[in-house]
């Protein structure tokens, strides 16, 4: 069977969260500068297909963070590989993504000039960060 698992990017408070982590958020809650609780926890709902992770920001509002899917493919030191995640075979750095119209994983290089299938790289490759924390592996070199 195969295994589903997210991550989420929380842009606001510039934090990756991982599976138990999502569910089980520790973070004060603080409105209008006055403490509320002693959690704000980040909630997941599904809705017309698409999954969705978020929270109350300090203001009240439903803040949504970015949902990236585990690919349930490992690099060559046994990490495993999320969407968004930035790979590199030691030469060239590339982007994880899926790829709807074939319905599988690809990967892209940072410099858009070539891309192919993750399945067929990902015990040569290495996951060196992702797109939200480390966006500078993607700058030409």
């Amino acid at each position: 069977m195969r295994e589903i698992r997210v991550r989420a990017w929380d842009a606001e408070r510039g934090k990756m969260v991982y599976g138990d982590e999502i569910e089980n958020d520790t973070q004060p809650y603080i409105e209008d500068g006055c403490h509320v609780c002693d959690t704000q926890r980040y909630f997941t709902g599904l809705s017309y297909g698409k999954l969705y992770v978020a929270y109350h920001n300090e203001h009240g509002d439903w803040t949504e963070c970015e949902v990236m899917q585990f690919t349930g493919l490992r690099d060559k030191n046994d990490k495993e590989i999320y969407e968004g995640d930035i790979i590199t075979d030691g030469v060239n750095n590339a982007v994880i993504s899926w790829a709807s119209g074939a319905g599988c994983w690809q990967y892209e290089l940072a410099d858009k000039t070539d891309n192919g299938w993750l399945s067929d790289h990902n015990l040569t490759v290495r996951v060196i960060g992702n797109i939200y924390e480390n966006p500078s592996l993607l700058e030409a070199k």
